[in-house]
């Protein structure tokens, strides 16, 4: 717990760090109104960090249009966080333009973050060979999201060596989905050991669709043993087709009561599974 006296101490010497700090440290312990004058006094030094909490506690009062004004302050001061949160708010308004400036604004202080934030927004408004280049700018600097995007963008252009070097990278560095594609991508190349591998990382974080991938490659394998077991736990977490194939399994050796238990809990998964009537 911070020190608050201290900090008040010496926030009140005129320490802008001290400042945005003893902001931060109120508005943890919910004294929000004392944290924004802090804010604001540090913002006069030219703290974007303080501009953009401002904005933060702003929005979550319902009061957007001071949190813009205070996004565009920090933006203008060179804060990453608010020229996204700025470029995000034009976007939604269809202001693409003016948003892709702002991303582009952000981007250009070598954020990985920012490169990725753009490469998505130039992927989203149909510019896939720009937004490869910031992907991989991104991707080179660590971003793993950036990577995985790579990848997806590699893969469906029909490079497959780029996509599995960039899936193999983006997995190495955690990414669960592209542990998963690159299971499929082994998969579908008739490589089951790695395809195996890549699906049992992913399905070691929780992933059902990964485990029951698993369970089907080690079946195919004659490994039926640990096949149910990996679908077991995928149908523990809800995966539909993973209780199917274990009532299919069932049924297989004349435990029909136990196969349509899970045929029934299959069912449910998927009912659950389906919109409810009238959402999009």
């Amino acid at each position: 717990m911070p020190d608050l006296p201290a900090l008040q101490r010496l926030a009140a010497t005129g320490d802008p760090q001290a400042m945005v700090d003893l902001g931060a440290a109120l508005q943890a312990v919910g004294r929000v109104e004392e944290a924004m004058v802090w804010y604001r006094r540090a913002a006069q030094y030219g703290r974007h960090d303080a501009m953009y909490n401002m904005a933060w506690i702003l929005t979550g009062q319902g009061r957007a249009e001071e949190a813009e004004l205070w996004h565009r302050q920090a933006a203008r001061a060179g804060g990453t966080e608010s020229m996204t949160e700025l470029a995000a708010m034009l976007r939604d308004r269809g202001q693409l333009t003016l948003a892709e400036s702002w991303y582009r604004r952000a981007a250009a202080t070598g954020d990985r973050v920012c490169m990725y934030n753009l490469g998505v927004f130039l992927q989203e408004t149909g510019r896939a060979e720009d937004a490869e280049e910031w992907y991989r700018q991104a991707g080179e600097a660590g971003e793993r999201s950036a990577m995985y995007n790579l990848g997806l963008l590699c893969q469906q252009a029909g490079r497959a060596a780029d996509a599995e070097q960039w899936y193999i990278r983006a997995a190495t560095a955690g990414h669960v989905s592209a542990m998963f594609n690159l299971g499929q991508f082994y998969e579908e190349v008739g490589r089951p050991d790695a395809s195996g591998y890549w699906y049992q990382q992913a399905a070691e974080t929780g992933d059902t669709d990964a485990m029951y991938s698993l369970g089907v490659v080690l079946q195919e394998g004659g490994r039926g043993t640990e096949a149910v077991q990996w679908w077991q736990r995928a149908a523990a977490g809800g995966h539909a087709r993973a209780m199917r194939n274990l009532g299919i399994l069932l049924q297989l050796a004349g435990r029909d009561a136990e196969g349509e238990s899970w045929f029934q809990r299959a069912r449910q998964a998927e009912a659950a599974a389906e919109p409810a009537p009238g959402a999009p």
